[in-house]
């Protein structure tokens, strides 16, 4: 069986470390074709020839976003000059991956991100390629449901199947189309992220945070609809409360401006907590990242499916909280010691801190959250699962 997958960006965000994590095992186990074409060179593409995964550089014309935002997204209105550039760049993009296809002529295409769902699903439809449509973004509500109703008749028409990262995604598709859908929760690679003290030490020490240190952390794209500002006020309020707490929160801005990110700068600093909150940027040793943390915070405010960095720090035994939001409600189903709190209520986060202050509290969740992690979040778990999905499609 020859695999590809078609990823709309080459920056290395959570939906790329999946294709990275499943192509590693696909090959492993056997599917030495798989290939993964990529729009530009980028860092995904440094990963691939570091680990030997053969990809496709399909040079495909940037797209633009939807919709203007206002108030750190607060506010949504669509982009009309962006939708009429995006239409043109689709079919552009559309005859350079097909261009590809043709000569590499797999049996099954996955596709990754919105847009390539459309003209990687085009170019599949005119090759006769099985197509499987690989849905790990929310589709957005708004503009009175009009890009969902869009999207479930993209997808009626350009899939064969589709891949939806969870619940809340498969809920938003229409029942034709759920038909041929299925709920495959992410997988993680544990064989190389086990928690390191020496490593966590490491980190501390590089970014000049005290060994002591209670330290809270995030690992999340920065932008608003992640919630780091809502972590940050509540972080706030409590640093009052204990001068050995620490915030620290990974990432970078990736596909948005600089307009969020000097928010929360602008309110460290109206706050002086120049000295408590960091900004460590992107990161690319996760293990190292999470090793350092004694407690990691996931305050997503809506459309966050499990995201990989939570699972990473379920995974590797760290103590784990996430916002109350739809989304986040398959992994509390399975994972009853990952505690929850309203976004909107400070004190609900506040008294979470306090509660993880205590050593024997961490260790005891560290334990139970490690077992978990593998247990359910395994990538052989979710390879296995999602190879027959493949082997389902092109049966048919």
């Amino acid at each position: 069986m020859k695999i590809v997958f078609v990823e709309e960006s080459s920056k290395v965000a959570g939906v790329q470390k999946s294709t990275y994590y499943l192509a590693k095992w696909l090959i492993k186990n056997g599917y030495e074709s798989l290939k993964i074409f990529l729009p530009n060179e980028g860092e995904f593409t440094k990963i691939c020839k570091k680990n030997n995964i053969k990809y496709i550089n399909y040079r495909s014309l940037p797209l633009r976003s939807a919709s203007l935002s206002f108030f750190n997204d607060r506010y949504r209105l669509p982009n009309l000059f962006s939708l009429i550039y995006n239409l043109i760049t689709i079919f552009i993009n559309y005859y350079k991956v097909r261009k590809h296809l043709k000569i590499h002529n797999p049996n099954v295409v996955i596709t990754k991100g919105f847009y390539s769902h459309i003209y990687t699903g085009l170019a599949c439809k005119n090759l006769k390629i099985k197509c499987i449509c690989h849905l790990q973004d929310f589709i957005t509500r708004r503009y009175r449901g009009i890009f969902i109703l869009l999207f479930n008749k993209i997808f009626e028409y350009l899939s064969d199947f589709i891949i939806c990262d969870g619940k809340s995604i498969y809920q938003s598709l229409n029942s034709k189309i759920q038909k041929k859908s299925k709920i495959l929760v992410n997988g993680i690679d544990f064989k190389n992220l086990k928690k390191s003290d020496d490593l966590g030490k490491k980190f501390r020490k590089n970014n000049k945070i005290p060994l002591e240190a209670y330290l809270i952390g995030n690992l999340s794209r920065i932008t608003p609809w992640k919630g780091q500002l809502e972590l940050l006020s509540a972080f706030i309020k409590y640093s009052k409360t204990n001068d050995k707490a620490f915030l620290i929160l990974g990432g970078s801005p990736l596909f948005d401006g600089d307009n969020y990110y000097n928010k929360l700068k602008k309110t460290i600093y109206d706050y002086s907590l120049e000295d408590k909150v960091f900004f460590p940027g992107y990161i690319y040793d996760i293990r190292e990242y999470l090793s350092s943390l004694d407690l990691y915070v996931q305050p997503s405010k809506e459309k966050d499916t499990t995201p990989l960095s939570l699972l990473s720090s379920i995974g590797i035994g760290l103590p784990s909280i996430v916002s109350k939001i739809e989304s986040f409600e398959e992994i509390i189903e399975i994972l009853p010691y990952v505690d929850q709190f309203e976004l909107e209520n400070e004190d609900q986060l506040v008294k979470l801190f306090i509660k993880y202050e205590d050593t024997n509290i961490r260790n005891k969740i560290s334990e139970l959250n490690y077992k978990n992690g593998h247990k359910y979040f395994g990538i052989s778990i979710h390879g296995g699962k999602f190879l027959k999905v493949l082997k389902n499609s092109l049966s048919k």
